[in-house]
């Protein structure tokens, strides 16, 4: 069975002659078991001793008494190797008695377990004290246990047991790696970045411990993005406010983990024991991912697809060519029989896989999916009624596995984990259709009442809070008008129970204007005297009808709003804003040259896009301002003068007049106009690449923003030089029949003399070259040596600093008690987990809540007992986030924990409060 799989060594006894050893090898493939013998074992006992005068024998041990018959010595003389085996072999059962023979006394030491890695001092008493080593290592396939003198372990480098390392640990601290991806289109000179993969914060740890003979290996990544990096992909903040998913606009975020209370996007512990042995022993596997949000749509997914089909290579054929089944048709199938190669094996003690959780979106064109078959897009479109499958948000979860002890193939292991998976996405197929438009026809009615009951809730919620606002301006009370105001922009209703949370303290600061009766009067008297006075009962009086009539007219909107916002999340779930991490990526000659990203070429390569810079070569700032880019791009044939925004620049800022481009006076721009009178740089670009109406969208959407663009044909230069003035040099470019040259200043941007000599050394070959073609190869050298002394010069030591870096942040929760008038650790059963006074931002008990199994003992510190895993230190104490939006002590206060607004000082119904405190870990 595969129980039994890989190789098991036998020991064979024979009457008249010495033990026989013989190896039984089982490949199991695929359900399949092929088993062979072999003469000889996978374990080799060497003596290598040449002081120990001793005979040396070593005796495999059965384990039980009843086959303690059968457990016989193997003799080992000095420089001699012996295979050896058990006469009653299991996968469990590895225990070797090493025997030492005097002539008086004999001296034994029992090894356990003889595939684990270990080293260890004999002494025996001859005449004199004699040392001898006891090792077992793993040399290639063969687990080899030696005895050694000491000197000779030390002359190969090699210490004794008390002096070994008992424990090597190796760690590798990454921020943050990115990997792009590049798909070359077919039967085109054309390639793009088609992907883009985010990593952030890894941590890789290795350790070895020789007592042991255990190695661990935990690897954490704490988030994971996916960016889409093809054209017209929007962030999701964008996408929610367009009106639809994928409607118009996909989203640049594919992929995503959800990061909720901290978790990582991966955690992996692997333990593995008996490194001498030449299976894989796992005494323990813990697998854990977090969350994930995927996008489908055909954009991305058949670009992956062929993307694919490009790194596989031709020679990977599925299946039997019919010519070698008909060659062997009347032949025995033993006939040129091949034994299989042996497989890894792996044994698992212990195995456990948490829960994941997938939500799906997914929006699909169907006659675009080329790699489905056409049966299944027929069967698609029969059944959605449309040519468009999609999804919202719909949630696939994949149960928690605990994996039993087993051994077997690696490969059959993998393949039965993958199937048992694929097998819970087909069962939890039933609830992915419920959210797909396969349903799109019992889902209507639903969809038309639940949009119906949102409109209503709308209306009725929007008509009563505008009421109220008219009755607020009825108190003259300016300051509450103000700050009633400013509430009502920061809330965020989300759901009937923060809508309730809402209208429950609009109603207690309405009740609070009746305090107006009295403090009015008072405040009137303090400023005005009598007549003030007399204002005030006036003001008082309309203040305690008014604000309670409003705060009822308030919390009847709060409530119609949260009725609507439940039922639109019913029908539609909203995305969860995420951000694109980087621009995409410039290619340089069409794709044929990947360099490092630069946010410069990104931006770039946004506001021109990618038809306009297709074949570019070089790119050479000019001059750089606080806004602006001058930038001159070279192509082969072409050379463009570029003043653009910076990242980040705003968008309706126009170029000023003072800029590089701006001081070009009309005789310099004629020099740029062609041999055909075009009447302007900028015509004769939009002219020679405006072959598709995208292309002029792009170019007049660019002059819009404030940028300009003038363009040259290499094959109108003439000349080429640098001439030297009092500010610095400056490049002169002269073409036949122009009144003056072009002269570019190369100081403004602080080229170094080797970039201005490769600059130059590019025009004057584009000169020379009959057809104006020119060679950069001297410029791109230059560029890439500043590049990397720029690196080499950068300050690593804060870099280093910043990396690997995480905040932690824990809220701190109080429950106000109204017997004892204090601030207390929450204590209704409403507060469920908040009785933990340590929770994360949904108001569960802290992921990282240390060695806390009650609650009274968490409630009991003053500062939060969390911490990360041992992969961190802290890198200071814990403070707490003061704000404008708190109190001195940091406290916010509210009606309950779902409420949408939070004050820094309590109100009448302010029965909660909440602080936010941060620690900082690398």
């Amino acid at each position: 069975s595969d129980v039994n799989a890989g190789s098991t060594p036998f020991l064979l006894l024979a009457k008249k002659s010495r033990p026989h050893v013989w190896s039984v090898e089982v490949a199991p493939s695929r359900g399949s078991l092929a088993v062979s013998f072999r003469q000889g074992s996978d374990f080799v006992a060497a003596n290598r001793t040449s002081l120990c005068k001793a005979r040396v024998a070593i005796q495999p041990l059965s384990g039980s008494p009843e086959n303690k018959s059968q457990e016989v010595e193997l003799l080992l003389d000095p420089g001699s190797e012996v295979h050896y085996g058990w006469a009653i072999s299991t996968p469990e059962g590895r225990a070797v008695k090493v025997v030492f023979r005097m002539r008086r006394k004999s001296y034994l030491y029992t090894i356990e377990d003889v595939r684990k890695t270990m080293r260890h001092p004999i002494r025996l008493r001859t005449p004199f004290y004699l040392d001898v080593i006891v090792a077992v290592s793993r040399v290639g396939d063969q687990t080899l246990l030696t005895i050694e003198d000491p000197s000779a372990a030390h002359g190969h480098g090699q210490q004794s047991g008390s002096s070994s390392i008992s424990c090597l640990r190796i760690e590798v601290k990454l921020k943050s790696v990115g990997v792009s991806l590049i798909e070359e289109i077919e039967f085109e000179p054309f390639a793009q970045e088609l992907l883009f993969v985010h990593l952030d914060l890894i941590r890789l740890e290795w350790q070895k411990q020789s007592e042991k003979d255990e190695q661990q290996v935990r690897l954490m990544i704490y988030d994971m993005q996916v960016d889409c990096q093809l054209a017209g992909r929007v962030t999701d903040n964008e996408l929610n406010e367009g009106g639809g998913f994928l409607e118009q606009n996909r989203p640049a975020v594919i992929l995503a983990n959800l990061a909720k209370g901290d978790q990582p996007f991966v955690n992996l512990f692997v333990q593995r024991g008996a490194t001498s042995c030449r299976d894989m022993v796992l005494p323990k596997v813990e697998f854990a991912v977090d969350d994930l949000d995927i996008t489908f749509d055909d954009g991305w997914v058949e670009p992956l697809v062929s993307f694919a089909k490009q790194c596989r290579s031709n020679n990977t054929r599925g299946g039997t060519l019919f010519l070698t089944i008909q060659e062997m048709a009347g032949k025995p199938l033993t006939q040129d029989y091949t034994f299989p190669p042996m497989p890894s094996v792996i044994q698992v003690e212990s195995m456990m896989i948490r829960r994941v959780k997938l939500n799906l979106w997914c929006a699909v064109k169907l006659r675009n999916v080329r790699s489905l078959p056409l049966y299944i897009r027929t069967a698609f479109k029969v059944l959605s009624f449309s040519d468009e499958l999609t999804l919202e948000g719909a949630p696939l979860f994949l149960p928690p596995r605990n994996v039993p002890l087993h051994r077997g193939s690696l490969m059959d292991f993998s393949r039965g984990l993958a199937n048992e998976y694929t097998l819970n996405l087909v069962t939890g197929l039933g609830v992915v259709l419920g959210r797909s438009s396969l349903l799109n026809l019992p889902r209507v009615p639903m969809k038309i009442g639940g949009d119906a009951f949102a409109w209503v809730a709308d209306g009725v919620g929007s008509l009563a809070g505008e009421a109220a606002s008219l009755l607020n301006k009825a108190t003259f009370d300016d300051e509450y008008v103000t700050r009633q105001r400013k509430i009502r922009k920061e809330k965020d209703i989300k759901g009937i129970a923060s809508g309730m949370a809402e209208a429950m303290r609009d109603v207690g600061e309405g009740l609070e204007g009746v305090k107006d009766i009295w403090k009015k009067p008072e405040e009137g008297w303090n400023t005005g005297g009598l007549e003030g006075a007399m204002m005030g009962v006036g003001q008082g009086m309309l203040s305690g009808v008014v604000k309670p009539t409003a705060g009822i007219g308030q919390a009847i909107a709060d409530v119609a709003a949260g009725l609507g916002a439940t039922a639109a999340e019913t029908i539609k779930k909203q995305r969860r804003v995420r951000k694109r991490l980087r621009q995409p990526r410039l290619l340089y000659s069409g794709g044929a040259a990947i360099r490092t990203w630069c946010e410069l070429d990104a931006e770039l390569l946004r506001q021109l896009g990618t038809m306009r810079l297709f074949g570019i070569e070089q790119v050479v700032r000019l001059e750089q301002r606080e806004q602006q880019h001058t930038l001159l791009l070279l192509f082969r044939d072409r050379f463009l003068l570029v003043e653009m925004h910076a990242a980040g620049g705003p968008e309706d800022q126009r170029t000023s007049s003072t800029g590089m481009l701006g001081a070009i006076d009309e005789a310099t721009m004629k020099i740029f106009q062609p041999l055909n009178n075009m009447v302007s740089g900028v015509k004769h670009l939009q002219r020679q690449w405006t072959t598709t109406e995208l292309a002029e969208k792009s170019l007049m959407e660019f002059e819009q923003q404030g940028g300009k663009i003038f363009s040259m044909d290499l094959c109108l230069l003439r000349n080429a030089d640098i001439r030297h003035d009092d500010k610095g040099p400056l490049l002169r470019l002269r073409r036949e029949g122009a009144p003056r040259p072009i002269e570019l200043p190369l100081y403004k941007g602080q080229l170094s003399a080797a970039v201005q000599e490769g600059l130059l050394a590019g025009f004057v070959s584009a000169v020379k070259h009959p057809d104006g073609a020119a060679n950069w190869d001297s410029l791109h050298q230059a560029l890439c040596s500043e590049e990397r002394s720029r690196q080499e010069c950068s300050q690593h030591d804060s870099v280093l600093q910043e990396a690997g870096k995480k905040t932690l942040e824990v809220f701190e929760v109080e429950r106000w008690r109204l017997a004892t008038g204090a601030w207390t650790t929450p204590f209704l059963p409403i507060d469920n987990e908040l009785c933990w006074r340590w929770v994360d931002a949904t108001g569960r008990k802290h992921p990282h809540l240390q060695n806390l199994d009650k609650r009274e003992s968490a409630a009991k510190r003053e500062h939060p007992p969390c911490e990360l895993d041992a992969l961190f230190e802290a890198q200071d104490n814990w403070e707490v986030e003061k704000g404008p939006t708190t109190d001195k002590k940091g406290w916010r206060y509210g009606l309950a924990w779902k409420s949408s607004t939070w004050d820094n000082s309590p109100g009448m119904f302010d029965v909660l409060r909440k602080r936010k405190w941060r620690r900082t870990y690398a």
